[in-house]
């Protein structure tokens, strides 16, 4: 789509450019999913985001004035608490960027891991957030364990916050273990999130690999996801029918169960292209299948 030539629209999208990016590297052909997006901010839309943002502040106030069960103090807490976020993206925003990669890894053999990485005006002010966090929950029962500034990685200081899974909850022990663990990474001017298994080696490579240059020549925003290994991965922790007969239809089909978005800057404007393989539809079709077989006659 495109706005009319010399229209303020116009001059954000022109304002909206590929530019080299620190989290590149979550495209990777062997990823369950990944999306990336690196692109300038004109100065038109800094001042829509920033406005975007103050209603979304107004939005979550009302919100939790309406919320029950929270107390006159806590209120306040969470609403301070949102007003440094906003602030922060408010000030990412205003340097005239945005940078981001998420990366989801998935196979028997590995396991599950995750990891993001963002552009951010001052690490430091995350790190501060998720210490007031902690602060305010650390009385809790149940309450995760935060551990600030456990080590440093190439510039980037490490936390780590773990929660207990209940032995009730079988499938997510088989996922990440008696512990949930969560690392976080703050540099000057990024932040680093990732879980699952070996995932802090994983955020350490994306580490690494935003010290290396990257060219700019790639689509503003980009996204893929493949069905093949999440089933598979999935199946591996719990497996039922359902699963079984997608993973069929995927292995007769002539993709994996593949879907991307595509997000590309033109002349006034943006195109977008969305690519579902069909793959995604006979899996999704197996399992309509095998559910209909599963029920008593008559109930599909």
């Amino acid at each position: 789509y495109t706005a009319v030539p010399g229209s303020k629209l116009a001059t954000m999208y022109d304002g909206t450019k590929a530019i080299a990016s620190q989290f590149a590297s979550v495209i990777r052909e062997d990823a369950a999913a990944y999306l990336h997006q690196a692109a300038s901010i004109s100065p038109e839309a800094i001042e829509d985001s920033k406005a975007s943002m103050e209603a979304s502040l107004g939005a979550v106030r009302s919100a939790l004035d309406s919320q029950a069960g929270l107390t006159e103090s806590q209120r306040d807490d969470i609403n301070a608490l949102v007003d440094r976020i906003i602030e922060l993206s408010v000030k990412s925003a205003s340097e005239g960027k945005s940078d981001l990669g998420a990366l989801l890894l998935a196979d028997e053999e590995n396991g599950f891991k995750f990891v993001f990485g963002a552009f951010v005006a001052d690490g430091s002010e995350v790190a501060a957030i998720a210490k007031e966090v902690a602060a305010k929950v650390e009385n809790e029962p149940g309450a995760p364990e935060f551990k600030f500034d456990i080590g440093n990685y190439n510039g980037v200081t490490m936390h780590l916050v773990e929660a207990d899974i209940p032995a009730s909850q079988d499938e997510a022990r088989r996922m990440f273990g008696d512990k949930l663990r969560v690392h976080i990474g703050t540099g000057k001017q990024s932040m680093y999130l990732a879980f699952g298994k070996d995932s802090d080696s994983l955020m350490k490579e994306l580490i690494d690999s935003g010290k290396k240059k990257t060219s700019a020549d790639r689509p503003v925003g980009q996204m893929r996801m493949t069905m093949m290994p999440m089933l598979k991965y999935a199946q591996s922790i719990e497996s039922n029918d359902a699963l079984a007969a997608m993973i069929d239809a995927l292995t007769r089909s002539p993709d994996e169960g593949d879907m991307s978005i595509v997000a590309e800057s033109i002349e006034n404007g943006q195109k977008f292209s969305v690519d579902i393989g069909e793959g995604i539809l006979q899996a999704i079709g197996a399992a309509l299948q095998q559910t209909q077989q599963a029920l008593p006659a008559g109930q599909f």
